[in-house]
C-alpha cells in the first residue's frame, strides 16, 4: 500500500534540491514564466516537481507563492504540511507516499484536481474548504467507511472519482451505493457511469437519499443561520456596540455584583429589580441605536473620503499625462529644430526654436551672404550659460556646458554655422548677483 523506507535514507526539502528542481523544468521548457536566461525567481515559478526524492517532510515551499502544479508522489511523506502559503495551487498530487490523515489542505481553495493515491489514508475527512475539487483519486488506501463517500456529496463540482483498492470497494453493494450518494460524479474508477444503473441505484436507497437529503437541508439551515449571526455580531463589533443588543450587559454586569445579588434576597425587591433592569436595557438600547447610526455615517463618510482621493489621483494623473505630452511635444520640437530638418526663417535666414522666445529673439543675428554669392548655409544659434564666477562648483552650470558643446560640435560637423548667444539662466543669473555685489563693494 505504502514506500518502505527501511532501507531508504529520508531526505528534507533543501535549498539545493528546489533549485536543482525548478532549474530541471525550466531547462524542459515547463517554467516557461521564468526565462532561461534570468535570475531564477522562486516567487515566479508555477510549477514544480519532487518526486522520486525519498522526501519524509514538506516543507520550504512557502517561496512559491504563484505555484499552480505541484507533483511530490513517490516519496516517503506521512503527513500533509507546509502547503499554507501555496493559495494559487491547483494541482496536487501527493500519491505513492505514507501519509495516514488527510489534513493542511485548508488554504488551497482553488485546488481542483487532488491525487491522494496508494498511501495509508483511512476516513476522507478536512477537505470542507475545496470547493472547487473537480478530481479526486484516492485509491488504494484503507477506507472501509460508506460515510466517506457521504462526505464527498457536498463537493459540487466533482466529477472524476476513484476509490478502488480500498477495503469499501470490494464490498458487493460498493458501485450501486457510490453511483447513487454522489449524483455530481460522472466518472468511477476511470469508468464514465451510465445514467440506467444510476437510476436503478437512486431506487434502491431512496428512502435513505430522502433521509439524508432532509438532515443536509436542516445542517445548511443551521450553517446559514450561524453565518448570519457571525456577520451580524462582526457588524455590531464594529459600530462597538456588541452585547448591547438585548440584556447581555444587564446580565454580565449583575452576575458579577455581590451587592446585587444580597439585594435579591430581601423581600419584595423583586419588583424594584424588574423595573430596574427595564430601564437600564432601555437606556442601554439607545445607545444600541446610536451606535449604529453613527457607524452608518462614518462608513457614508469613509466611502466619500475614498472617492475624493481617487478622484484626486485621476486628476493628478491626468495633468502629469498633460504635462508629459506637452514635454514630448516640445522635445520633439526641439530636436526638430537642433537637428536642422526644420525650414529656415525667409526673412533673416536664422533658425530659432518656438517657444524660447526669451532665449531666441528673431532678428538678432543677420547672416551674411558669402563674398561668391553663393546660398548661406543655415544657422544654429547656441545660448551660451555666462562664466561661473562665484568660484563653486554647479552642477547645473557644468551639465548645460557639456550639452551646448556637444550640440555645437555636431551642427559644425554637419557644416552649419554657429552663433553663440549670452544666456540667461538660473546659474548665470546667480553670477549676475554676485558681480553686482562685488561692484556696489569696490564703489
Amino acid at each position: 500500500m505504502a514506500r518502505l523506507y527501511d532501507a531508504i535514507e529520508p531526505e528534507v526539502i533543501s535549498m539545493s534540491m528546489l533549485q536543482h528542481a525548478v532549474e530541471s523544468l525550466r531547462a524542459d521548457g515547463e517554467n516557461l514564466v521564468v526565462p532561461k536566461d534570468e535570475k531564477l525567481n522562486y516567487g515566479e515559478v508555477s510549477v514544480l516537481r519532487l518526486d522520486f526524492r525519498n522526501i519524509l517532510r514538506m516543507e520550504n515551499l512557502w517561496l512559491f507563492t504563484n505555484l499552480t502544479k505541484l507533483q511530490m508522489d513517490n516519496n516517503i511523506i506521512e503527513r500533509i504540511e507546509g502547503l499554507d502559503t501555496l493559495h494559487k495551487l491547483t494541482w496536487l498530487d501527493l500519491s505513492f507516499n505514507n501519509i495516514t490523515r488527510i489534513e493542511g489542505l485548508d488554504s488551497l481553495t482553488e485546488l481542483t484536481d487532488l491525487s491522494l493515491y496508494n498511501n495509508r489514508i483511512t476516513a476522507i475527512e478536512n477537505m470542507d474548504s475545496l470547493k472547487k475539487l473537480n478530481v479526486f483519486s484516492i485509491g488504494n488506501n484503507q477506507i472501509d467507511d460508506e460515510n466517506s463517500i457521504r462526505y464527498l456529496r457536498r463537493f459540487d463540482n466533482l466529477r472524476t472519482l476513484c476509490l478502488r483498492g480500498n477495503p469499501f470497494a470490494s464490498k458487493p453493494e460498493y458501485y450501486v451505493f457510490t453511483i447513487s450518494h454522489l449524483p455530481q460524479v460522472h466518472f468511477l474508477d476511470y469508468k464514465l457511469i451510465d445514467d440506467a444503473p444510476r437510476e436503478e441505484a437512486t431506487k434502491k436507497y431512496e428512502i435513505q437519499l430522502q433521509q439524508l437529503i432532509t438532515l443536509e437541508e436542516q445542517e445548511r439551515e443551521k450553517e446559514k443561520a450561524s453565518e448570519d449571526q457571525t456577520k451580524q455580531f462582526q457588524l455590531y463589533k464594529d459600530a462597538f456596540v456588541e452585547n448591547m443588543d438585548q440584556n447581555q450587559l444587564f446580565t454580565a454586569m449583575f452576575k458579577d455584583d455581590v451587592e446585587g445579588q444580597k439585594l435579591i434576597l430581601v423581600p419584595g425587591s423583586d419588583e424594584l429589580m424588574t423595573q430596574f433592569e427595564q430601564k437600564f436595557n432601555a437606556i442601554i438600547y439607545s445607545m444600541f441605536e446610536f451606535g449604529l447610526k453613527e457607524k452608518e455615517i462614518r462608513d457614508r463618510e469613509i466611502e466619500d473620503f475614498w472617492i475624493c482621493v481617487n478622484e484626486a489621483k485621476n486628476e493628478n494623473t491626468r495633468q502629469a499625462a498633460a504635462i508629459v505630452d506637452e514635454f514630448k511635444t516640445y522635445r520633439s520640437t526641439l530636436f526638430m529644430a537642433t537637428s536642422g530638418s526644420s525650414q529656415p526663417n525667409d526673412e533673416n535666414n536664422q533658425q530659432t526654436i518656438p517657444g524660447d522666445e526669451g532665449f531666441f529673439r528673431p532678428g538678432y543675428y543677420d547672416q551674411h551672404p558669402p563674398a561668391n554669392g553663393s546660398t548661406p548655409r543655415k544657422s544654429f544659434t547656441m545660448v551660451i550659460p555666462p562664466p561661473n564666477v562665484t568660484g563653486y562648483l554647479h552642477l547645473g552650470h557644468a551639465i548645460m556646458c557639456t550639452i551646448e558643446d556637444t550640440l555645437s560640435r555636431w551642427h559644425r560637423m554637419c557644416g552649419d554655422t554657429v552663433l553663440g548667444v549670452p544666456g540667461c539662466d538660473h546659474a548665470g543669473i546667480a553670477t549676475q548677483v554676485v558681480v553686482e555685489k562685488k561692484i556696489m563693494r569696490e564703489q
